[in-house]
């Protein structure tokens, strides 16, 4: 399908089955939009899908090529008008020229192509700069990073930065992709505004559960203009399996970074005094060995990784002394095995632990009704590598 040389401002496809075409099977582009073929809409249509919509013959070249042309809009961000743009060869969406700008992408399913489902430049990925300053094909958009996502049983977390131009309002959608199953599914959409630096933070909840191996990808959308530029998805970002659902914990454990500090305090642990100046209080104290220690362990490391663990060395005279090991820290050691983290347990002096507790990269003391001696234990978040 071909839209050439000021062949403007028409409608291919609808919101109804009966207004989908369905462009398959081609050894070139499905759609190709060039040279002057400015504020065209495709919407609800099939590009690579076949049949039944879960099967696809795609288009050897790509799904949707926009060349040397401005504002096209590819879905209008409603269910009804999204494109299924899948299986087709190397890329999904390729945006190339220098006057092709301001084309939006919107809540299209955009999934399984070899190399790049949103290509701008035709050269592959294309990386982030900061202030989003640089010129091409839509404006070269930076996309959004995803740092944090938990899932549990009735609710999934999703946090992450957008990095562009200083004082702009964007959109950002979120998709998920599993691996093996047909397409792509829109989670949602929410509007970011960047501050006087280009950046911001952004925080998103779905209230429902997702399989353990799915994938998210976030693109932005410039919401400033009526005419959007629309970025490449993040390509790396994997759900991480998590059994922590708790909200507050969550949201402190996402906006955390390399070298932050967390307490897992015992009952007996003066919380409101002996923590950070700008850490947090969580207190799940309910009664005497509710929750304990271990559990919030158990929780915490199954959503975030750690490169220190360090516990509360033992008296050796005394009311509190102890002949050897506390039991819970047998609890501990066995926890670290399960989440499957090469990071051994490590004692401290006592007034070195309250030391460490103490600085500004402590950033959370979740409170404990553990009753156990040397129970409290502080984590240092490390680096996700992968």
């Amino acid at each position: 399908m071909l839209l050439y040389d000021q062949a403007s401002r028409n409608i291919i496809g609808g919101s109804t089955p009966a207004g989908r075409n369905v462009v398959s099977g081609n050894i070139g582009w499905g759609v190709d939009i060039k040279t002057n073929a400015n504020a065209n809409s495709i919407v609800g249509n099939w590009i690579g899908p076949v049949g039944d919509g879960l099967h696809s013959l795609g288009n050897s070249e790509g799904g949707i090529r926009i060349l040397e042309a401005s504002n096209n809009r590819i879905g209008d961000g409603t269910a009804e008008a999204s494109n299924s743009i899948i299986g087709n060869g190397p890329v999904g969406i390729q945006v190339t020229h220098m006057l092709s700008t301001g084309n939006s992408f919107a809540r299209n399913a955009i999934a399984n192509h070899s190399t790049i489902e949103i290509d701008l430049s035709g050269d592959g990925p294309t990386p982030n700069d900061a202030n989003d300053q640089d010129s091409g094909p839509n404006q070269l958009q930076n996309y959004p990073t995803i740092d944090f996502v938990a899932n549990s049983s009735s609710r999934v977390q999703i946090s992450g930065v957008l990095e562009s131009t200083a004082n702009t309002l964007f959109q950002v959608d979120l998709y998920s992709e599993v691996p093996g199953v047909f397409g792509r599914i829109f989670l949602g959409t929410f509007p970011v505004l960047t501050n006087s630096s280009g950046s911001s933070s952004w925080r998103y909840e779905l209230y429902s559960a997702l399989p353990t191996n799915a994938k998210i990808y976030a693109t932005a959308r410039n919401a400033g203009t009526i005419a959007t530029n629309t970025n490449s998805s993040n390509p790396k970002t994997q759900m991480l399996r998590s059994q922590l659902i708790h909200p507050a914990i969550s949201r402190i454990l996402a906006e955390a970074g390399h070298h932050a500090t967390i307490l897992i305090a015992d009952g007996n642990y003066p919380a409101s005094s002996k923590r950070g100046p700008r850490s947090e209080l969580v207190s799940l104290n309910l009664m005497p060995g509710l929750v304990t220690c271990n559990q919030v362990l158990e929780a915490i490391l199954s959503a975030i990784s750690v490169e220190a663990i360090q516990t509360m060395m033992t008296e050796t005279s005394g009311p509190y002394a102890l002949d050897g090991d506390p039991p819970v820290w047998a609890d501990y050691r066995e926890a670290i095995r399960k989440a499957d983290i090469n990071v051994a347990l490590e004692p401290i002096e006592k007034w070195e632990f309250y030391n460490r507790v103490s600085t500004v990269d402590h950033v959370l003391t979740v409170q404990t009704g553990d009753t156990q001696r040397y129970a409290n234990i502080l984590l240092t978040v490390g680096v996700r590598m992968f």
